[in-house]
């Protein structure tokens, strides 16, 4: 059964976004929609929704408005909490583990020099025979990132790619570290189930910064939901899938009663040539991904506003400079 049907899963998916509707009329003055007619309703979706800024109000939110029942990647911390995670259960959401999730302090500091061996790692009292394998992450400094390509011994090595240092208050660099280890994390199962609901024309949605955040601007976004994209397409080249990035506009946010516009770009379209790039693996596989994460990343743009008031908003829709998209009032019983 699946929530396409007339299944117990439709059904108390249907009661759970009646209430999450009557709790954002608790909560919010008014909520109006825009674009929801762009929503494909024959064909498998994946929406982005963004910028993410509570975990527990955006879903509330989206999933109350949303005119098509939708699967929902979820955090597996959140999953595992009581009250959240109670709702992610009856919402059928699918857990993912995410790196930053399990991340472990690294015994000893690192040395690493990006100008004389910018592929290698070495380590001062280092375990990382013990501690890494290939396909981890070393964080060091300030935000950096590593990916590790091989381990040599417990004091050496090798990344996949170089990062520019920091310099110190001396304009020096920092002779050495301490470190973090974020594990590989094998996707396999999420993706495996997130083909399967695409396949039978369902949809899935996905907050692609990776966390929330209190920022009015989009983050960064992750590569997760284009390798899942790209993916679904490689296993079933016959899937006419959609992605439509959905933008949560929030007007004061801090204050009770204020007022939330949830606006629904236009659908994008996977071109098949990537398709075949991500196949390749590599050096494509990356290009591709990196190609729909642009994409995405525009689409964003026209769904996501700098209005400085609601009013303003308002008016940029009605004279067609807000993406194109025509506005209804969400009524609320």
């Amino acid at each position: 059964m699946t929530m396409n049907e007339l299944s117990p899963a439709a059904v108390t998916y249907g009661v759970v976004s009646s209430a999450f509707r009557a709790v954002s009329h608790i909560f919010f003055r008014e909520i109006k929609t825009s674009g929801s007619h762009h929503v494909p309703q024959d064909s498998p979706v994946i929406f982005l929704v963004g910028p993410h800024h509570s975990q527990f109000v955006d879903g509330v939110v989206f999933f109350g408005v949303n005119p098509r029942p939708s699967y929902a990647l979820m955090a597996a911390v959140s999953y595992n909490r009581p009250l959240i995670g109670h709702f992610g259960k009856i919402l059928n959401a699918i857990p993912v583990v995410r790196p930053q999730d399990a991340v472990e302090k690294g015994t000893g500091m690192i040395m690493y020099d990006s100008d004389t061996q910018p592929f290698t790692i070495y380590g001062q009292n280092t375990k990382f025979t013990e501690e890494l394998n290939t396909r981890d992450f070393i964080l060091f400094g300030r935000n950096h990132k590593v990916h590790v390509a091989k381990v040599i011994s417990d004091t050496e090595c090798e990344i996949t790619h170089t990062v520019k240092v920091d310099m110190d208050d001396n304009n020096k660099k920092q002779a050495s570290y301490s470190f973090k280890i974020a594990p590989h994390v094998d996707q396999t199962p999420v993706y495996t189930e997130v083909n399967h609901y695409l396949n039978n024309n369902e949809c899935i949605t996905i907050f692609p910064e990776g966390g929330s955040h209190d920022r009015s601007e989009m983050l960064p976004l992750k590569a997760g939901f284009a390798v899942m994209a790209l993916g679904a397409l490689a296993e079933y080249p016959d899937m006419d899938l959609k992605i439509v990035p959905v933008g949560l506009n929030y007007f004061h946010p801090d204050k009770f009663r204020s007022r939330v516009v949830v606006s629904y770009g236009q659908p994008l379209s996977i071109d098949r040539k990537d398709v075949e790039l991500f196949k390749q693996g590599g050096k494509s596989k990356r290009e591709a991904v990196t190609k729909l994460m642009d994409q995405s990343d525009e689409a964003f743009k026209l769904v996501t506003t700098s209005a400085p008031t609601y009013e303003a908003l308002m008016v940029m829709i009605v004279e067609g400079k807000y993406g194109d998209l025509g506005c209804q009032r969400l009524k609320l019983y």
